[in-house]
């Protein structure tokens, strides 16, 4: 007589490991379907008298209809970056093909699934996403400066042709403009990298 009411090796596993594609679209699809759901209960039903103005013609923005409103819009938007954001490799080259009529290879199609769960390929692309915001960002940071100081050199061009007295202090004062317009920058840089 066995020791259990069944032996474990009858039950062989059948099914096939967790595929981390499935498992990813499977978790979003709960998070998609909330959001929905949550649009569906937010969204109010249309109202006339909502959509009148006040008698000083100023729409009802404070109004509890309006409130729900924007946050029904607010959770639309939501879902619809959710919906952007989560398509896979492989989607866009299907979703290009439909839009241009572009003949994807079975080999780009392969690769574009690999590309949807092979860490390492992962990894690659958000150190080459991440090494292009760094540099958008440098560049918008050198922009700053080389604007400012253009506008600076203008502004004392024209001062100069016109035989107006350009002082130290309005310049100086035109220096630190470029200078805090930079550090907030930086400051928006180091905000979005921490």
């Amino acid at each position: 007589m066995p020791d259990a009411l069944f032996d474990l090796a009858d039950a062989a596993a059948t099914r096939e490991p967790a595929d981390p594609k499935g498992m990813r679209e499977l978790l979003f699809a709960g998070l998609v379907a909330q959001l929905a759901a949550a649009v569906d209960d937010e969204m109010p039903d249309y109202i006339d008298g909502e959509y009148r103005l006040d008698p000083d013609g100023i729409p009802r923005s404070g109004s509890p209809y309006w409130q729900a409103y924007q946050h029904a819009c607010g959770l639309r938007a939501a879902l619809s970056m959710v919906r952007a954001k989560i398509a896979t490799h492989e989607e866009y080259l299907r979703a290009d093909r439909e839009c241009i009529r572009a003949s994807w290879s079975e080999t780009e199609m392969a690769c574009a699934r690999h590309r949807d769960v092979c860490p390492r390929c992962a990894e690659v692309s958000q150190a080459a996403w991440v090494a292009g915001r760094s540099e958008a960002r440098a560049r918008r940071l050198v922009d700053v400066y080389v604007g400012g100081i253009s506008n600076l050199m203008l502004a004392v061009g024209r001062a100069m042709e016109v035989g107006e007295d350009i002082s130290m202090a309005s310049v100086e004062r035109a220096l630190h403009r470029i200078l805090d317009a930079a550090k907030r920058e930086q400051d928006r840089k180091e905000a979005a990298d921490a």
